[in-house]
């Protein structure tokens, strides 16, 4: 294996260990908040990506095989004056974006994971 090379098992991992995450608040409650108020049969979303910024956090959430919300979460405590947003786009114009190979490949194993998650 390259050094510094992420395996598709290792992707697998970070999906399933960031949505367990995800489903008990521990990437805070606002988020959960948002996904469940606006997606509350959502029970098997996956985060994609996670971009920290100074104000925000804007998550890329794959909510199920064909569609991705985007949702912004206000860093400030004091969410009367910072609300929460979100929106969403097919998988298709997401996956239209300028995405890293990994971004991709994660997409991809989240949608196949979904499947599965289905069957069972």
């Amino acid at each position: 294996m390259l050094k510094g090379k992420i395996t598709d098992q290792d992707l697998e991992k970070i999906l399933l260990n960031t949505q367990k995450d995800l489903y008990d608040g521990k990437l805070g409650t606002e988020l959960l908040r948002v996904l469940r108020d606006n997606f509350p049969t959502a029970d098997s979303a996956y985060i994609l990506q996670w971009i920290p910024e100074q104000g925000e956090d804007i998550f890329w959430i794959l909510i199920k095989p064909s569609i991705v919300s985007v949702i912004e979460v206000p860093r400030s405590s004091n969410h009367l004056t910072s609300k929460s947003t979100f929106r969403v786009m097919t998988t298709d114009d997401y996956l239209k974006r300028r995405l890293t190979p990994e971004t991709k490949r994660k997409v991809n194993l989240a949608v196949k994971l979904q499947a599965r998650q289905t069957i069972d």
